[in-house]
């Protein structure tokens, strides 16, 4: 089921060429964008393409009763703009303070790049419409932590930063507040995962949580 919650009313709304300055060492141009800012592209030719140096985005789309839909999580060097994720078709929010790059089109490698990031981006959509369309709750969230680990913690590692809250996480995996919540707990009380304040998130069992999402560990799912 859908989750129902709606994005903060209070997000500021930003064009991102407003945020944009020039680099110091570089010809590209850096956004420090606030946590919790949607942006829109304004001024900005729709080819332009962004690099994340630091932070985390979230790409959504609302439906006409105000229910938002989590299509993607972007972390550090994920590509968006022309063509990869249309900010014109779904909205973006940071989710913490985020370091946004503004790459030149004169890079030679950069359609290469870019053409790499919608080979990743079609893969992740397609993944994501099997997590929603087939897997169970216990599924959705052992998955979501392995991609959030992947993308976040620092050099392999199993331990990262969760700037993602509860209902973030509600729709991105299409459940409900009270499901996350119930499942996260359930993870640490087995053991999987462990928390380090609310927002820091360890992954103790990787081998298990990953046979979870995959559906091969069936009895801590149901």
């Amino acid at each position: 089921m859908l989750a129902t919650s709606k994005p903060l009313a209070g997000a500021a709304v930003v064009p991102i060429d407003g945020l944009i300055r020039p680099g110091s060492h570089s010809e590209n141009r850096i956004a420090i964008v606030p946590a919790r800012t949607r942006m829109f592209l304004p001024g900005i030719d729709r080819s332009e393409t962004f690099r994340i140096k630091a932070g985390c985005i979230a790409l959504f789309q609302l439906l006409p009763d105000g229910r938002r839909q989590i299509v993607d999580i972007l972390g550090p060097d994920r590509l968006f703009g022309r063509g990869i994720s249309d900010l014109h078709q779904c909205g973006a929010e940071t989710l913490c303070e985020t370091e946004v790059e503004l790459l030149t089109a004169m890079r030679r490698s950069l359609e290469i790049e870019i053409n790499q990031a919608v080979r990743q981006m079609l893969r992740r959509a397609q993944a994501h419409a099997t997590l929603l369309g087939r897997k169970t709750a216990g599924e959705r969230i052992a998955s979501a932590l392995i991609d959030l680990a992947g993308q976040f913690a620092e050099d392999g590692g199993t331990a990262f930063q969760l700037y993602l809250t509860r209902t973030d996480l509600a729709d991105w995996l299409g459940l409900t507040l009270e499901t996350v919540s119930r499942y996260l707990n359930r993870f640490r009380r087995e053991g999987l995962i462990d928390f380090a304040g609310a927002n820091h998130i360890s992954l103790r069992d990787r081998t298990a949580l990953t046979q979870i999402a995959s559906g091969r560990n069936l009895a801590l799912v149901q």
